[in-house]
């Protein structure tokens, strides 16, 4: 597979993983609970859409300091670091920008930690390994500068 074919694929593995996280987590949030099924799903893929933007916004920051193939450094810990807390500070500004703006209100049944909902929390850090894991995987065997640091 070529270099764009993998950045296609790896874009499609984020949006299908974000995309089911956020149909598993519908029902957590208010505006939802009454919500036709097609309309909330249409939600979702929107929330998926920014979830992409974030996803993009942290692996940047991550390839600033380790290289547009960080994810196959196996020794630096770095990247990945600043790939996890990129999304989720950009998480927490978000969700607490969409809270007060009215763009959304979290179900009684949503657990908060300092009035951020978990479960948004959760996907940022559950997700973003799969997605390192997934680079990897897809990028097994290309011929890349085999003298990566």
């Amino acid at each position: 597979m070529h270099e764009p074919g993998r950045w296609t694929a790896i874009t499609l593995v984020t949006l299908v993983l974000h995309f089911a996280w956020e149909m598993a987590q519908a029902n957590l949030f208010e505006s939802m609970q009454s919500m036709p099924f097609w309309k909330a799903t249409a939600i979702c893929a929107r929330a998926t859409a920014g979830d992409l933007v974030i996803t993009a916004i942290a692996f940047s920051a991550a390839a600033i300091a380790g290289g547009l193939h960080w994810p196959l450094i196996l020794r630096r810990f770095g990247p990945g670091l600043i790939f996890l807390t990129a999304g989720i500070l950009l998480t927490i500004g978000y969700e607490i920008y969409a809270l007060s703006a009215g763009r959304w209100a979290y179900d009684e049944r949503m657990p908060v930690i300092f009035g951020i909902g978990l479960t948004p929390l959760l996907q940022w850090i559950v997700i973003p390994p799969l997605e390192i894991a997934a680079f990897r995987l897809i990028w097994r065997g290309a011929t890349i500068d085999k003298r990566l640091p």
